[in-house]
């Protein structure tokens, strides 16, 4: 322990010294205040003896222009004075941490340093845990950035405007647990998901990625609701835990909009409304027709339990679908009413000459708080011939013409920590990506990769550590001294290959780094009903890749990338 003595008479500090020699602490001596302040930037002692009345700036001062320096840094101060007034003694506590009045006992004295020494260690403590708290969370916010732009792309690639669809999506978080998707068919109709997935937030979004790339895959080619549905499902079965499932409607409407088909499992009643005339007149007399789900949602059973049935409904060009997830009807009002079905039946009968957004506006003045709990979607399908805003380019006629060529990226030491050096491989094949959203993807992957070569190859960090809150600080704590470290003989090795096969555009990936490798299963494999975070990203590169294959006892992977 450093302690800097700061006393105007020379009988004083020698006394002192003699006590804190003793004691085995360090120290240093100020005559007055300003050498105090100046020894304080020079040394940085843990603990300060300051007399109060001295030639200049008096100890008060002094002390005020040293807490000025410290910012957040605790230093404690105890004074050594020969006053006993209140006044004196009071400006003591507000200055500083403590007092002592001269002549001073030496025990008291001692004992004061040993306390005040054991609350620097604890604030001390408090500060390394909160500066670890605030790189974590750092992080997860850099991480939430990331995969809110991946999310985001996810929902922009629906294609122009379709002017028979309007609609209103509002999330309880950064991530939406609601996913809305719609896509033109090959013969100019529509088709339209809505999903609910369960619980909010990233873990209920992270279903989106494979729904959607399924949704729009087999959309484009014009396949059947049924077997869209059925894909969906035997996707969401095997890769969610059991606990997550997606409550959801398919829709097809062909070109002309006289037909709907329909499956939904687990989605809410979805309203038909049909308007008449009455009597000639221009009153129009609204009936609603409630089509009740028919079965599970999807990714709840396996593909030999999954029903794909669905109806095939005749609609009117003057009819309009009203399709919402549950945080519509579970609004509840100031007096605790939920708003249900009746409640929304109410609003599409009241407005429709308004639409959608009378049906807003009438939710919303039932709900007791503007802050919404739960993610809220609704979509209005107008009927009649569909209209597209633009004809969109159909993905069959796409082409890549590349020339195979092989690039070679290595980074040592320092580099190493800078994650953002992968950003270099996604910008040079850029030029090739035949949509926006695989850019993202594919920065996701080597993001993966890269992160699972540096944390559990080189700095040999063991993923079980994140399991408590206590683990988490340590495996931080960990990773930051060893990537401080990391010297030139630590490296990463990636290896992009641009190549052709059957007409689609792929990158090989190889990477590879100094590590000794890890346990591969002990990272990827973990129980159905496990919920912790970690080791899942492996997963998604194995979901997002064509093929992963690990070698060298986990120190090198393989992968191939569809661009």
């Amino acid at each position: 322990m450093k302690v800097l003595v700061v006393d105007d008479q020379e009988i004083n500090r020698t006394l002192l010294s003699f006590i804190l020699e003793d004691e085995g602490y360090q120290y240093h001596m100020a005559s007055d205040g300003e050498q105090a302040i100046q020894l304080y930037i020079d040394e940085q002692p843990d603990l300060i003896l300051m007399d109060i009345m001295m030639p200049g700036i008096d100890g008060y001062e002094a002390a005020r222009k040293i807490k000025e320096q410290a910012g957040n840094r605790h230093i404690p101060i105890i004074f050594l004075t020969a006053k006993t007034d209140l006044e004196s003694l009071s400006r003591c506590l507000d200055d500083g941490e403590d007092f002592l009045t001269k002549p001073f006992n030496e025990v008291i004295l001692k004992a004061k340093i040993r306390a005040h020494r054991r609350v620097a260690v604890l604030y001390k403590q408090l500060n390394d845990k909160n500066d670890a708290l605030t790189f974590h969370n750092s992080r997860i916010q850099q991480e939430q950035l990331m995969a809110q732009r991946v999310f985001s792309n996810v929902m922009e690639k629906n294609p122009n405007h379709c002017t028979n669809l309007s609609h209103y999506l509002s999330s309880a978080s950064v991530f939406s647990g609601d996913l809305f998707l719609y896509n033109r068919s090959p013969s100019g109709g529509l088709y339209l998901l809505l999903g609910d997935f369960t619980g909010h937030g990233l873990p209920a979004a992270i279903g989106a990625i494979p729904t959607s790339q399924i949704f729009f895959q087999m959309s484009a080619r014009g396949e059947a609701v049924s077997d869209i549905a059925r894909e969906i499902n035997r996707e969401l079965w095997s890769i969610l835990p059991s606990h997550m499932f997606c409550a959801a409607a398919v829709v097809e409407v062909n070109k002309t909009g006289s037909q709907l088909t329909l499956w939904q499992g687990g989605l809410p009643d979805i309203l038909l409304a049909s308007s008449h005339s009455v009597d000639d007149s221009s009153i129009d007399d609204v009936s609603i027709k409630v089509l009740e789900p028919l079965h599970l949602p999807l990714g709840m059973v396996g593909d030999g339990d999954f029903e794909d049935d669905v109806k095939v409904i005749a609609v009117e060009p003057t009819d309009i679908m009203y399709a919402y997830t549950d945080g519509i009807t579970e609004a509840v009002s100031s007096q605790g009413n939920m708003y249900g079905i009746d409640g929304l039946v109410s609003a599409v009968k009241d407005n429709a000459s308004n639409g959608l957004r009378g049906i807003i506006e009438h939710w919303k003045g039932f709900c007791a708080v503007d802050q919404e709990y739960d993610d809220v979607s609704l979509v209005e399908l107008n009927f009649g011939h569909v209209d597209w805003a633009d004809e969109p380019i159909a993905a069959e006629t796409a082409e890549h013409k590349i020339t195979p060529c092989t690039m070679n990226w290595a980074f040592t030491g320092e580099q190493l920590s800078d994650i953002r050096c992968v950003d270099s491989i996604v910008a040079m094949v850029e030029p090739f990506f035949s949509e926006a959203v695989r850019k993202d993807l594919l920065r996701l992957v080597l993001n993966e990769m890269y992160s699972n070569s540096l944390e559990h190859g080189i700095l040999r960090l063991k993923s079980e550590l994140k399991n408590s809150v206590e683990g988490l600080e340590h495996y931080e704590q960990l990773r930051a001294e060893r990537l401080f470290e990391l010297s030139d003989s630590d490296w990463i090795k990636i290896e992009a290959h641009l190549c052709t096969s059957m007409g689609q555009a792929y990158l090989d990936l190889e990477l590879s780094d100094s590590g000794k490798g890890f346990d591969v299963a002990e990272v990827t494999t973990r129980p159905e009903n496990d919920s912790l975070s970690h080791g899942r990203g492996l997963g998604l590169i194995r979901y997002l890749c064509e093929s992963v294959e690990f070698y060298n006892s986990g120190a090198s992977v393989r992968a191939r990338f569809s661009l």
